[in-house]
């Protein structure tokens, strides 16, 4: 009787079997399966038919199981997916037994027989078996630590823009060698009247800002020089031609490999707040790598000579297609130092026990560019304990690189704008008041010390001048709805009272709700 069209086949289901009996019953080559078991990377192929799913050792490792055993019973696959993840998946298991194809790497979690919970990156593809029943045979690997890395820089960009935002001075951000304006904060239009997006890709000679020129080239040379904080009184001019006295701060900063000033303006004739975001930050790294973006090579030893995959030949700088010549000639795009670098690490490899090996390092692309390689691979010997061949695989990682780069940037940002600013500053807990973190000054202005104000509250070390209701209050506000300007009477540690303008909002540090406070 012929199958009914619309006949949905089950969903998935992993069968209890040893997994290299399943590697053996595959039609793909063995040497792709050493590389990526090796490489700590899995291989899967999914019979849709009857919804069954075979998986190599490599990927039994990745969902946490033993590689060497079978499984102790047979799997649902939706069982091993936090709840929250499973209507995502089983949408794109229904799209591909539909007949769409998998054009994107799926991104889910898993939880491990531990309890732990893991990000796994799965790709595809939809290959009809010698009898045209459908299949799909894919890679899987564990993405956890770029999925932190990600919350990590993205956690850092939110604070340094809360922090610029919340800044009531002017912040200016400019290139060292000509003043080209790259950000400016809302503040910096509503005390010198230019547009802040008119003002950007101009220089501050060009706007006639400095009253006096050479002002800023000392200020050049001192950020030259020193390499730190610097400050110095200056005049700049609005654009309606009124001059302002004040004190500007500037601290030299790395971006994208070029020299910038971030720099803060404290007017001393007037005192504004306006709030304006900064954002240096680039679009997410799309991290879904299909099957053809995964490089494989198998070098063997003796004979010097190197089978790579097109993929790995692309990644290296050489013609996309398969590459069986020389070791030497795959890597002769690899810098010298780099090369040194995988000496050492082939050596201590083929010295020590393990047999796995990972690096990273970069080749230089024919049009003068650079790209960072991730090399995962196993080294086999021969029976007499000789290196015998490496077989691993190539990923391209620049883009990770480049924003581990970012990250360590965005937190230099933050640290210096939070140092920099003369206003004081403090980051505390927004259920407790506790103080995290306070600048100079802080100390400069209310006479605590970090030491006497770190783990107390506002209202231990008496820092509100006001009744007791009243304090409740104001703590509440700050806590559950934030400050813009607002005027408060405060305490200082010898008894003086003081009326500041205090701006309050939330940002999170560590996954904890804070609050900072300026």
């Amino acid at each position: 009787m012929p199958k009914s069209v619309d006949r949905i086949p089950p969903m998935p289901r992993i069968q209890a079997l040893d997994p290299k009996r399943s590697e053996q019953s595959w039609e793909s080559a063995p040497q792709l399966l050493a590389a990526l078991n090796g490489a700590h990377l899995g291989a899967w192929y999914w019979d849709i038919e009857r919804g069954q799913i075979s998986w190599s050792r490599g990927t039994q490792a990745l969902f946490g199981f033993d590689p060497r055993q079978p499984l102790p019973a047979d799997l649902e696959y939706l069982d091993l997916l936090p709840p929250e993840d499973r209507a995502k998946t089983i949408r794109a298991f229904h799209a591909v037994i539909a007949g769409a194809p998998l054009a994107q790497a799926m991104h889910h979690r898993i939880r491990w027989p531990d309890g732990s919970l893991h990000w796994l990156e799965i790709n595809g593809s939809l290959l009809p078996d010698k009898h045209g029943r459908p299949r799909m045979i894919g890679v899987i690997r564990e993405i956890t630590h770029q999925r932190q890395r990600e919350q990590a820089l993205s956690s850092s960009e939110k604070r340094f823009a809360t922090l610029f935002h919340l800044c009531p001075n002017m912040v200016l951000l400019t290139r060292q060698e000509d003043g080209l304006i790259s950000e400016a904060n809302q503040y910096f239009e509503s005390l010198f009247g230019w547009p802040v997006q008119d003002a950007i890709g101009r220089t501050t000679l060009e706007l006639g800002l400095w009253v006096h020129p050479e002002q800023r080239a000392q200020l050049v040379k001192a950020t030259k020089a020193k390499g730190e904080l610097t400050s110095m009184e200056v005049q700049f001019r609005a654009s309606n031609g009124q001059v302002h006295d004040g004190i500007l701060s500037a601290q030299k900063v790395e971006l994208e490999g070029q020299p910038y000033l971030l720099s803060t303006f404290l007017d001393t004739t007037e005192r504004k707040a306006a709030e304006h975001a900064l954002k240096d930050s680039q679009e997410r790294l799309d991290l879904a790598l299909d099957s053809a973006q995964l490089g494989t090579w198998d070098w063997h030893i003796p004979s010097g000579m190197l089978y790579g995959s097109a993929r790995a030949a692309q990644l290296h700088g050489l013609e996309a297609k398969p590459f069986h010549e020389s070791f030497d000639d795959f890597f002769e795009g690899v810098p010298g130092e780099e090369r040194e670098n995988m000496r050492d690490a082939y050596r201590s490899l083929r010295e020590g026990p393990a047999g796995n090996y990972q690096l990273t390092y970069r080749v230089q692309m024919p049009d003068g560019s650079s790209r960072y390689l991730e090399s995962r691979a196993r080294l086999y010997r021969d029976d007499n304990g000789a290196p015998l061949r490496m077989a691993g695989t190539l990923l391209d990682i620049t883009d990770q690189v480049e924003r581990e780069q970012q990250l360590v940037a965005s937190e230099e940002k933050f640290a210096t704008l939070f140092q920099v600013s003369p206003d004081p500053i403090c980051v505390t807990h927004q259920d407790t008041g506790q103080f995290i973190e306070i600048n100079s000054s802080f100390t400069q202005t209310f006479g605590w010390s970090t030491a006497e104000v770190i783990g107390r509250s506002a209202d231990e070390i008496g820092l509100w001048d006001a009744s007791a209701k009243s304090l409740q209050r104001i703590e509440q506000v700050i806590r559950e709805q934030g400050l813009n300007n607002v005027a408060i009477l405060i305490q200082h540690k010898d008894g003086q009272t003081l009326t500041c303008v205090i701006s309050s909002r939330q940002i999170s540090v560590g996954d904890q709700p804070c609050i900072v406070t300026t």
